[in-house]
Order: C-alpha cells, then structure tokens, then sequence
C-alpha cells in the first residue's frame, strides 16, 4: 500500500511538471532588450549622426506627448548635418520635407551647433529667459519670432555647443521638458575619429586624437586639455581644498598631460601607483593624490582632474586614451 501512494505521488508530479514545460513552451512570450538611453525614434538615424558629426550627440529619453498628441507616428528626419553642427526633424512621415518653410509634417526640431553665441535680450526684447537643469540658463522664443515653421523654441549652451528645441506652436512649458530631457541625455560621441581633433608633439613625437568639442592648450612642457561638454555640469567649489581660498572655483573638466624628461629619476606621481601596461608601455596608475586618477610613465604623465579610477573616465576619455600614441617618444 505505502508503494503504491508513493507512485501516485511520482505520477502526479510528473503531471504537472509536464503541464509547467508545455505553458512556457506554447505561451507567447517577449526577449527582454537593453534599455535605451534615448527615444526609440531616434535609433534610425543614429548612425548618421555618428558617422559625420563630431559633436557630442544628445537625443531625449523620450519625446514629448504634445508631440504624439495625434494619430500619425513621429519620425526623427535628419536634416543639415555636418563635423561641427547638426539637425534633426520631427515629423508626421519619414518622406517629410523639412527643410521647406510650408512644410505641414515638421513637429519640431533638435539642433546643435558650435561656435555661436545665445542672443541676448538687448538685441531680441522678444526673448524669455528661462531656468533650466544644472543651473543652465536658456532662452525662449516665442513660436511668432522663433522660425518661419513657427516652432517655439529654447536654446542654450553646454560647453562650447550650442543646443536648440523646437515645437510647433510651442510654448515655454511645453519646451523645458524637452530642453532639460537633452541636457540630462548621456552625450554619444562619434565613433569616426577623423571627425576629431588630432595633435602631434613635433619635439618628441608624441599624438593624440580628441574631440571637436575639447579645447587645448599647448603649453610647451605639457597639454592642458579642457573638456567643455563635461564642465559644462561638474563644476564646484571647496573652501580650504587643494589650497583653494573661499569663494573660489575649482572645475574639474581639465585633463593635463605633461611631458618628463627621459633623463629624469623615476618620481612617480603617488608611492602606491599600481603598475600597468599602458599602449604597450610600462606605466602606473593613481587615484588617490588629491582623488585624481593619473597615468604615469617614464616620458608623459596624464591627470584627469575629475576621475579617482578608471572607471569615473567618460566614454570619450577613454577613447582618448586608448589612442595615445607615446611608443615613439
């Protein structure tokens, strides 16, 4: 008897182990995707942008609902793009004419451009001053002056870059969503690095490859390499720090590289560097003087003045790093 309820039991279980294999066997189910960092609309085009801009990209988590209020789809169009500007079109039809003034499909825009300056409310008396993320002031023109599409629009400046939003008939409160949706989007950088700046030392050989939006300054015994994009959020100020004073700022956007003299003594820049192999050099690595993440090695020595390891680098840092040539110094 005690067999034969054990049996059972093994039947049972074997029933409804089947039935659990057969339901996710037949029952519809989705692959689960990465989350994307920008509006799914803009995956289109994002190929484009990264093959002929040299500006950092930045697309909006997602569009907002004024944009899709009617039953069209929205499509991202590309319009005038270029190493140093770039625009992209929202529109009712992926065919529309953007470019047109008459064009009845254009919703709205993103542009980005470098080497402007906002207008200011002497020259457009028109113009609104509006408050945006990170302490970014932008400024709001109306849809009756901002274009002849009649696009209300915010622009504002990010470093040496810049941005602009616009949307049919648009108001301030409709924009600043959108406007602050861009200025928190993580930038995306060209993956083409003939579109970035390139530098070579002609005393002692050493290049380097930077984006457009970088500013550098040779100074003869080192580099100083400004990054605007990075700046333009993470900026602060410490009273008694670093030998700072108060009220003073200290921004954390530099990166310098500085060169040593082969002839040197080994000086490293902390006493606990870890050793590593940097571009098929013996180097060492710091994070803990002053919290600045350093390379080191016997000809050059490269500071982030923002980073504490590796891991705090950008993107874009990265990338220049990892094209750093020193092997002919």
């Amino acid at each position: 008897m005690p067999d034969s309820r054990i049996k059972k039991w093994e039947i049972l279980l074997a029933l409804c182990a089947l039935g659990v294999g057969l339901y996710f066997f037949l029952a519809p189910h989705t692959v689960s995707k990465p989350a994307s960092t920008f509006d799914p609309v803009f995956l289109p085009i994002i190929g484009e942008l990264k093959a002929k801009t040299s500006l950092p990209i930045r697309l909006p988590k997602k569009l907002p609902e004024i944009l899709r209020s009617g039953n069209s789809p929205v499509y991202a169009v590309v319009g005038e793009v270029g190493r140093s500007n770039y625009s992209v079109y929202f529109a009712t039809s992926i065919d529309c004419a953007v470019r047109r003034v008459d064009s009845s499909c254009n919703l709205g825009h993103l542009s980005a451009a470098s080497g402007l300056d906002l207008v200011t409310i002497e020259y457009a008396a028109w113009v609104k001053v509006v408050q945006l993320a990170h302490n970014i002031s932008g400024m709001y023109f109306p849809s009756t002056q901002a274009d002849m599409r009649n696009n209300g629009m915010i622009s504002w400046k990010q470093g040496n870059v810049q941005y602009s939003v616009g949307i049919k008939a648009g108001s301030d409160n409709d924009l600043i969503p959108l406007a602050n949706s861009v200025i928190d989007a993580e930038p995306i950088y060209t993956d083409n690095l003939a579109l970035w700046n390139h530098y070579r030392n002609a005393k002692n050989g050493a290049t380097f490859a930077y984006p457009f939006n970088w500013n550098l300054i040779d100074e003869g015994t080192g580099i100083t390499l400004d990054n605007l994009d990075f700046k333009s959020t993470m900026s602060y100020s410490r009273c008694g720090a670093d030998g700072l004073r108060c009220g003073e700022t200290m921004t954390d956007s530099f990166i310098t590289v500085s060169w040593r003299d082969p002839g040197a003594r080994d000086d490293r820049y902390c006493p606990h560097a870890k050793e590593i192999t940097f571009n098929g050099r013996k180097a060492f690595e710091c994070g803990s003087q002053r919290g600045r993440y350093t390379i080191e090695t016997d000809r050059v020595s490269i500071q982030f003045n923002h980073a504490k390891t590796r891991a705090d680098l950008t993107k874009s840092e990265r990338v220049f790093l990892g094209n750093f040539q020193i092997n002919s110094i």
